[in-house]
């Protein structure tokens, strides 16, 4: 079975003829040495070769000289790659999130004549880890078929295997960590003892299950291992936010076994922001950079760490703390340039929706401009999330002029640029123009989404049209678009706000439809979810 009919779309070395070039003669020095030494001495050829894959494939800049070499070798050489470089190739390919090239490798040493380089139970496991590294959409389902694909033939699993299986399924949603923990039978049946990689592997499923249950069990399951490390107790944090048991996530992190590192606590940050308890995030980030004997971590924060306290004042509408922080980490880049503790793009995006849900357009607007005077790459995602901005203020011909400046610099729209649109019509009480959006979007080959239809099902709401809002809900509905929570809040209140309406009116000759058909779509409504 191949990616694509997973519907996965990865990077691709084969489309990157710069990449070739630059990295040619490199993968020619190495072919050349292979084969000088393979005609006297294959398997030191094969080990000498592998030995620099993974040096190369540690080495941010040279790393796709593994995968030119390795393309070059299959093609040309008279002594073909062993399995262990095949299963090297695709672990750096998985790691690097090229996974053309880790389907290259696998698929290549699966259609050998030669059995001594078809894929070994490492081989497999390599590429089940691949794959759950880079689960788009429901490309995880591609590992489990690798998997049953690896039984049949007559390959025995191994406990990295099944821990790579689980995390693969884990990253694949609810569906995917069910079907992760149905594997534990099979466990039992080749006497496959779970390890602390398994275990905190299985306490990610039973999270990402929502079986809180499982949760505990496995906790103290994992925890009776010795020398256990942060990564179980990030798991176990993470596991029990998704469950909504925040307060056994907040417990696992203040307990004396917790390693208080940069994990653990951007962990638990998350656990305080979903709970909805956002200061006690702020303090466990401020807590990091203080020393250890000032009842501190001892550490700074990096990137990740100011994304999730970022993602916590948007979503508690904290504006004014969002900017500050950012304001703060400008003035870090300032003494340190290193990447991991600057700003960058998905800071100032973030700030910037902080801004634009509380209205504050004019500060959106600065940091836009900020970003652009510091170099920080402004892309699709910052230019909707400022149009959203504009348009959420009512400020639509600022939304049209920032629409038009992202084109002329020939960045493509994605669908939030035209809901910022729709949002600025909706302010302006303009229905007809928010529904004109729609044939903007299909000029620039930009599928309608449930995003687009929530701005245009509000736009129909402000606008007092509840019976476009029936018309919009199930357009949506025969377009195969799942609602989403957001639909709902919109469609139910509409519904009550459209049949009050029509009572008040008395509009003797509609009501029976229209309050009939508002009715419906709330019955419809509450049906889906």
């Amino acid at each position: 079975m191949s990616m694509k009919q997973h519907g996965t779309v990865f990077y691709s070395l084969s489309d990157d003829a710069e990449i070739i070039s630059k990295y040619e003669s490199y993968a020619n020095f190495l072919v050349r040495e292979y084969c000088l030494i393979a005609a006297t001495n294959h398997e030191l050829a094969a080990r000498k070769l592998n030995k620099k894959f993974r040096a190369y494939g540690n080495d941010n800049e040279f790393f796709k000289v593994v995968f030119l070499t390795f393309r070059k070798l299959v093609e040309s050489s008279a002594k073909l790659p062993n399995a262990h470089i095949v299963t090297t190739v695709i672990t750096v390919a998985g790691k690097r999130g090229y996974m053309s090239e880790a389907e290259f490798a696998f698929k290549w040493s699966q259609t050998s004549c030669d059995n001594t380089l078809k894929p070994t139970a490492y081989t497999y496991t390599a590429y089940i880890q691949a794959i759950g590294q880079n689960v788009k959409g429901d490309s995880w389902l591609l590992a489990f078929d690798i998997f049953d694909g690896m039984i049949s033939n007559g390959l025995i699993p191994n406990v990295f295997t099944y821990s790579a299986l689980v995390r693969a399924g884990v990253r694949g949603g609810k569906s995917g960590a069910q079907r992760a923990l149905m594997l534990i039978p099979r466990m039992r049946e080749y006497n496959i003892e779970p390890d602390l990689p398994i275990m905190s592997a299985l306490v990610s499923a039973f999270g990402a299950a929502n079986n809180v249950d499982g949760v505990r069990l496995a906790t103290r399951s994992a925890l009776k291992f010795k020398n256990v490390d942060g990564r179980l107790f990030v798991d176990i944090i993470c596991a029990f936010t998704s469950c909504g048991a925040y307060q056994e996530a907040f417990d696992i992190f203040h307990s004396s076994e917790c390693p208080k590192n940069i994990q653990t606590c951007t962990a638990v940050m998350q656990s305080y922001i979903n709970s909805g308890k956002v200061r006690d995030a702020e303090r466990i980030y401020n807590r990091m950079r203080i020393d250890r004997s000032e009842d501190g971590y001892g550490f700074l924060p990096n990137a990740r760490a100011h994304t999730t306290m970022l993602n916590g004042y948007e979503k508690s509408l904290m504006w004014s703390s969002a900017v500050n922080l950012l304001r703060k980490l400008e003035q870090v880049k300032i003494v340190s340039n290193k990447e991991e503790f600057v700003p960058n793009e998905i800071h100032y995006n973030v700030v910037l929706s902080a801004c634009g849900k509380c209205g504050e357009w004019s500060t959106a607007e600065s940091i836009f401009h900020s970003m652009r005077a510091r170099g920080v790459p402004t892309t699709s995602i910052t230019f909707s999330t400022l149009i959203t901005a504009y348009g959420r203020s009512g400020e639509t011909l600022r939304a049209r002029c920032l629409y038009n400046l992202m084109r002329n610099e020939g960045i493509f729209p994605d669908d939030y640029s035209f809901v910022g649109l729709i949002l600025g019509y909706a302010a302006m009480h303009d229905l007809r123009s928010a529904l004109d959006v729609r044939n903007l979007m299909a000029s620039e080959n930009v599928i309608e989404t449930v995003h687009t239809y929530n701005a245009l099902i509000y736009a129909a709401d402000v606008c007092g049209e509840y019976e476009k809002v029936v018309s919009l809900y199930e357009m949506m509905l025969r377009s195969n678009l799942e609602p989403n929570e957001t639909t709902h809040e919109l469609v139910v209140n509409v519904g009550k706000k459209g049949a009050k309406f029509y009572e008040e009116q008395q509009l003797a000759a509609n009501v029976a439809s229209a309050a009939a058909g508002l009715v419906g779509v709330v019955g419809m409504a509450l049906g889906r979810w």
